[in-house]
């Protein structure tokens, strides 16, 4: 039983061995995994791949949230945007609103970037910032 144990875990190391090597020959997953989990933890958590392990799997989910919460805030501002072309009119947009939202949002980007943070911890803020400033030059 145990023979026929070892044999099962050295065949399942085999095939983990083949999927991370063909992994690693595709062009994007180096640069990609080194982006997601730093460039000494990669190697390491793509090995582990089809069950990652903890520390791995909490890295890759941070990642991804932040990515889908930058893509989320890119429509943030979209419909007032078709709202204001549709209609060919700025009103009832309040221009100081505007101008306090530019504030907030380059403040909290340039903070987050100042302090080294990953982009994708204020990601939001850039696309909310550059929103805004295209609704700004929408209204004058």
């Amino acid at each position: 039983m145990f023979a026929h144990t070892s044999n099962t875990e050295t065949g399942l190391r085999i095939v983990q061995l083949i999927i991370m090597v063909e992994l690693v020959d595709i062009p994007i997953v180096q640069p990609l995994s080194e982006w997601i989990w730093g460039t000494d933890n990669a190697v390491v958590c793509l090995s582990e791949l089809p069950l990652l392990s903890m520390p791995c799997f909490s890295q890759l989910f941070t990642k991804a949230l932040g990515v889908a919460i930058i893509c989320g805030s890119m429509l943030n501002k979209v419909p007032i945007m078709v709202n204001m072309m549709n209609s060919q009119s700025a009103a009832g947009i309040s221009r100081n609103s505007l101008y306090g939202e530019v504030m907030v949002y380059a403040n909290a980007a340039l903070y987050g970037h100042l302090l080294g943070h990953p982009f994708t911890a204020f990601g939001e803020n850039v696309s909310l910032l550059l929103q805004n400033v295209i609704l700004i030059i929408m209204t004058w």
